[in-house]
């Protein structure tokens, strides 16, 4: 089990980035996990897609398909994976220290973790939605880690953020890890030109 004095000192890294969260209602932190771990997630998603694993993406508490809306796959993360795969049982001890870190700070009350892993293929995208439209769920804070192993302006995929008069695009950069409140934070994921890979969890 992390300790205070243990999550105290790993978060003073990205306190600072952390702290937008009272102003904006989302944050980024680059390099968030190693280059390791990225090179470990993303040879276990393609393992995954190997396998069929992946599933087309469907929307809402009726699971309904619609391309036009949303065409990226996805796998859930179970707890074989967590048990079998080092680099996520690190990934998801950050989360853990990041939850209570923002249970402190934010009073969010953040308690279960959901989580799957995603595909964009060229050609993908998720059109402009909440990850919690009038409360369908118990989400709270959505956070996506990118998986790419080199990204390019051209590759497009980013992350739209809707603002008040100013939207937010967000490289989908390897190792960054982006959060924001599922509630409030109207996203989009623009169009992908190139394969896309990511994880994406959500704190309910």
């Amino acid at each position: 089990m992390t300790t205070t004095s243990t999550t105290t000192s790993w978060i003073q890294k990205f306190e600072p980035q952390l702290e937008v969260l009272r102003e904006q209602d989302f944050f980024e932190v680059p390099d968030f996990i190693s280059i390791q771990e990225i090179n470990e997630l993303r040879s276990q998603i393609l393992e995954l897609k190997a396998q069929a694993k992946f599933r087309a993406a469907t929307l809402g508490a009726g699971k309904q398909l619609n391309s036009e809306v949303r065409s990226d796959q996805i796998c859930w993360i179970d707890e074989t994976l967590k048990v079998n795969l080092p680099a996520l049982e690190i990934y998801f001890s950050q989360l853990e220290e990041l939850r209570l870190f923002l249970n402190e700070k934010f009073f969010l009350g953040l308690r279960e973790l959901e989580s799957h892993f995603s595909i964009y293929s060229a050609g993908t995208f998720y059109q402009r939605h909440l990850d919690n439209s009038k409360s369908i769920n118990r989400r709270k804070l959505s956070l996506v880690c990118y998986l790419n192993s080199a990204w390019e302006p051209s590759h497009g995929g980013e992350l739209r953020i809707y603002g008040e008069g100013q939207n937010i695009d967000i490289a989908p950069i390897a190792g960054k890890l982006v959060g924001f409140l599922s509630s409030t934070i109207e996203h989009e994921v623009l169009l992908s030109r190139q394969e896309r890979l990511s994880l994406t969890s959500w704190f309910s």
